[in-house]
C-alpha cells in the first residue's frame, strides 16, 4: 500500500502496468508475510496486471477476477515460464533456459519489458515473450548482474 492509486488516474492515457505483490501481502504475527485478498479497484481499467503465482495461494482465481480491472493478467512461475489472461484466452507461454544465479528483480524485469512492449503495441504474447526473454537472462548474474546488457538489448529491439 505504499502507492496512493489515485495516482494512476493522472494518466488516462498511459499504457498502465502494475505489479500486485506487495498489495497481495501482510505482515502477519512474528513478521511472517502472509497472502491477503487483493481488493484494490483503479478508477479506470488499466492495460496489465502483472504477478507471482507464489504472491497469492490462489493465483488463478485471482488472475479471472483481476480480467474486470485490467485488460491483460500475466501471472509469472518462475522456470516454468508464464500465463496470459487476455480476451478470454488463457495461454501458457514456457520459460527460456537460464542458468540462475539470482532470481532477484526477475519479476521486476519481466513487468517492465512487457509494459514496453505493450505500449509499443506488441501483441500481449509478443510482449511476454520479450519480457520472458529478458527476465531470464538477468537471473544469471548477482544483484543487478546482467541488467545493463538485458536493457541495451530491450531498448534497442524497440
Amino acid at each position: 500500500d505504499e502507492i496512493d492509486l489515485n495516482i494512476i488516474n493522472r494518466f488516462k492515457d498511459a499504457c498502465i502496468v502494475i505489479g500486485i505483490q506487495g498489495w497481495l501481502r501482510d505482515i502477519g504475527p512474528n513478521g511472517k508475510i502472509i497472502p491477503r485478498d487483493y481488493e484494490k479497484k483503479f478508477g479506470q481499467k488499466v492495460k496489465a496486471i502483472v504477478y507471482s503465482e507464489l504472491d497469492h495461494p490462489q493465483s488463478e482465481v485471482l488472475a479471472h477476477r483481476l480480467l474486470d480491472t485490467a485488460e491483460i493478467v500475466v501471472i509469472t512461475r518462475s522456470e516454468r515460464g508464464v500465463t496470459v489472461l487476455n480476451n478470454g484466452r488463457c495461454v501458457n507461454l514456457p520459460a527460456i533456459s537460464a542458468v540462475e544465479v539470482d532470481p532477484t528483480g526477475a519479476g521486476d524485469v519481466f513487468g517492465i519489458v512487457l509494459g514496453l512492449g505493450l505500449s509499443a503495441g506488441l501483441d500481449p504474447i509478443d510482449a511476454a515473450n520479450r519480457a520472458i526473454g529478458a527476465a531470464s537472462r538477468v537471473v544469471e548474474g548477482p544483484g543487478i548482474g546482467r541488467l545493463m546488457e538485458v536493457a541495451s538489448s530491450v531498448l534497442q529491439s524497440y
